[in-house]
Parts: structure tokens; sequence; C-alpha cells
């Protein structure tokens, strides 16, 4: 199937593929590609989220910003060797809006952080699962481009 024949969803489950495999597999760097140049990214807690606190664990107001933020990660920053995955759930696409209906997609998901194991380099082991997130949408400003 190419491209063309594809459905607004296979399009969405593309991209978030796309995006998720681009964390998982390390390639940080190309990350940012993925978003417009005005973007604006934010991850809150969930208790935050549904409080409506603004206080976001980290925000990033343009793909510049966000490449910076890699930088800083792989320059700056000392973690200890660990390397995410994502499992993504089935892609909702709802309506939201009063005046103007926007389609917004949306997924469950959940992060696992891996660690070496001491059985060898090939394994790994799931430390816990940091992240659980009751919705990815693109709706804001524009923020994930088409891949």
């Amino acid at each position: 199937m190419t491209a063309n024949n594809w459905t607004s969803r296979e399009l969405i489950e593309e991209l978030l593929a796309a995006y998720v495999t681009a964390i998982d597999d390390g390639d940080l760097e190309r990350w940012p590609e993925f978003f417009t140049e005005d973007c604006v990214y934010r991850i809150l807690p969930r208790e935050n989220d549904s409080l409506n606190l603004p206080l976001a664990v980290m925000s990033c107001n343009s793909r510049a910003a966000l490449t910076d933020r890699i930088a800083a990660y792989r320059k700056a920053n000392l973690f200890a060797p660990h390397a995410y995955r994502h499992m993504l759930g089935p892609v909702r696409i709802r309506d939201e809006g009063r005046q103007e209906v926007r389609r917004v997609p949306t997924t469950r998901y959940s992060v696992l952080r891996l660690i070496p194991s001491t059985m060898g380099p090939a394994r790994c082991s799931a430390s816990a699962s940091i992240a659980t997130g009751l919705s990815w949408s693109t709706a804001s400003r524009g923020s994930v481009k088409k891949a």
C-alpha cells in the first residue's frame, strides 16, 4: 500500500510509530523533525493536567528549543545507560471545539525505561513504568507535522 492510498488513521498511526521509534532507537537528533518550527511541547504530570495546573515537567516553545534540549541531554546530563520503549494504544479520532470542529487524534501510551541487565548486553530488564499517558494529542497549535 502506498501513502497515497492510506487513510487518515493509517497516516496518524505511521507518524506516531515513527515518532516513538526515533526515541526508542536513541535517534534523538531526529526527534525535533517531527515538529513544526513554532511548536509547543509540554510534558504535564497527569495530575496537573486533570486539575488544569499549568506547571510542566518540560516545556519548549519551538523546534529550536527541542534541538537545544537534545544537545543538552547528550552533552551535559549524566545518566546511567538506559533505553526507552513506548507502547501505544489504538488511535482514536475525536471531534473537539464548539464553533469550529477539529478532528483530534489521540492515543493512550505507556513508556518503560529499560536498564541493561547484568546477564549480558543483549538483554534488558524493565525498571518500572515511568510514564503512562491518558492521551497524546496533535491539536495544540499544529505542533506535530506529517512525516
